[in-house]
């Protein structure tokens, strides 16, 4: 089973031949060749969650995606508990290197 630190999701918006697509496609391909790791990028399909980030930057015609964990817990996302305590600067700081 690949080391779930190492792992990073790259999550984007329909269709496939969008420009956030695109652009996900481009960062893990490029990430692959630089750090190659298991897995690779997620492409969720459906309609967008309201509480998505990359919303807006996508309805006012910009590429966006959004890097998560494996780990990631949606059951506190955006509530009183999703605290920096619950967060990993070192796990971040591996994602941007």
């Amino acid at each position: 089973m690949p080391c779930r630190k190492r792992l990073v999701h790259v999550f984007s918006e329909e269709p496939a031949d969008s420009a956030s697509r695109e652009l996900a496609r481009y960062i893990r391909e490029t990430a692959q060749r630089y750090v190659p790791l298991p897995g690779g990028a997620g492409f969720p399909s459906g309609p967008l969650r309201p509480r998505r980030r990359s919303q807006p930057f996508n309805v006012n015609g910009f590429a966006a995606v959004r890097f998560t964990s494996a780990a990631e817990n949606l059951g506190i996302q955006h509530t009183a508990d999703d605290t920096f305590d619950k967060s990993s600067p070192d796990y971040a700081t591996s994602v941007a290197a």
